[in-house]
This record gives structure tokens, sequence and C-alpha cells, in this order.
């Protein structure tokens, strides 16, 4: 709601350039926090299912892994959602919102429907599929307009959503490798919390020499720490 506030008055005032600036100020940045959280999540599906559920969800762990992406969309669509809202776009942002929701009524007989009646029969994790694909397809439809409205280059923004699935995933990955080759817990417990306590320092240093991945500049990592110290 703050963010929709701080568009809605640059765009009363018709000051573009302050839109496109809170655009390139915010939106990568708490996506990022959302891939953060999500892309671990996703690594450590199989525990997620045992430490809440118990044994008798473990088969929803491919579920899991697959809906885990579905937060880090789903905050880049609400963000840039509320450019729509600020500048009265309602209308096109309806209609995205109507045609995704159409073309997913067969993707998802297609992925849910058994093989006698031409499906993919792939339960739970068809669902996971069509909800995760349909929701990039969805927010990046979104972007594209409003890179166009703000003057930013949406291939830009293309790039940094998939650069940083792909880096947290592949880090958390790794980690979650390295702890099971170690061997530090047989607990499920104690073993996701220092995968946890691991990643988030590693995270924490890549962020430090590569604020890009989170939109942030060396200036704000530099403000962050001057606060740290004082």
């Amino acid at each position: 709601p703050l963010i929709t506030r701080e568009f809605a008055i640059a765009y009363a005032n018709r000051d573009i350039q302050q839109m496109a600036h809170l655009f390139r100020r915010y939106i990568p940045m708490l996506y990022g926090i959302a891939a953060f959280f999500s892309c671990f999540i996703a690594v450590h599906a199989e525990k997620v299912a045992l430490i809440l559920g118990g044994s008798k969800f473990h088969d929803a762990s491919i579920a899991i892994t697959i809906m885990a992406f579905y937060p880090i969309h789903q905050t880049y669509g609400q963000l840039s959602g509320s450019v729509f809202y600020a500048t009265g776009q309602t209308r096109l942002y309806r209609n995205i919102g109507i045609s995704i929701m159409i073309l997913g009524l067969p993707i998802t007989y297609l992925l849910i429907a058994p093989h006698q009646n031409m499906g993919l029969n792939l339960g739970s994790t068809g669902l996971a599929v069509k909800m995760v694909a349909l929701q990039f397809l969805g927010v990046n439809v979104q972007l594209y307009f409003n890179a166009k409205l703000l003057n930013l280059a949406f291939r830009k923004y293309l790039g940094h959503q998939l650069l940083c699935v792909c880096a947290l995933f592949l880090l958390a990955f790794l980690i979650n490798k390295a702890v099971s080759y170690i061997g530090v817990s047989s607990n499920i417990l104690v073993n996701f919390l220092v995968n946890g306590i691991i990643y988030s320092c590693v995270v924490g240093i890549f962020t430090y020499f590569m604020p890009d991945l989170f939109g942030l500049r060396k200036i704000d990592i530099k403000n962050i720490m001057g606060k740290l110290r004082k």
C-alpha cells in the first residue's frame, strides 16, 4: 500500500521519472527478498513436508518444490500491479488477468486430466506447474506494459528475475549437498536450521560483493554497514 501511494502521488504530479525511480529502487529488491526464502524452501521441500506434515506428506515434496516459486512472482505481481492502480489502468490490468485465466483452463485440463482423456494425469504436481507458469507469464506481461510506461528496459528486469532465482537456488542446492556430505546431523530439523544459517551467511556475502542480485547498489550496502557500525 505504501508503494502504491507513492506511485499515485508521483503520477498525479506527472512525474514519470520519480515513478521509474521507485520501480527501480523497490521492485527488484523485494523480488530478491521473496526469492531468498522461496529458493531455500524449494531445495528443502522434502524436509519441509516431513517437518510440517510428517511422513504421510512425503510424496508432496515435488509439488512443494514447484509451489515454492509461486510467492516470488506473486510478490512481483502485486508490486507491479500497484503501477496499474496508481495510473488508473485498471481496464488493462483486468484484461491481462482475464486472458491469463482463460489460457489457464486448457492448460489445467491438459496437466491434470487422466491419460485416457488426453491428459498428463500429473495431479497436484500438474496444478503447481500450471499456477507457477501462468503466474510467471502474467507478471511479465504486466512488466512489459509497465516498462513501456516508465521508459525502463524490459529485458533487464526479466534477466534479473532469472539470474536472481538461478543464483539463489544454486547456492541453496550446493550448500545442502555440502552439509549432507559433511553429515552435520541426522535430525531433519537440525539439518534444516544449519542449512538455513549457512545459506543466509553465504547470501549475505554475495549481496555485499554483488548487490545487483537484490536490486541494490554499493552505496546502499555502505549505508547499511555504516548504520550497523553505529
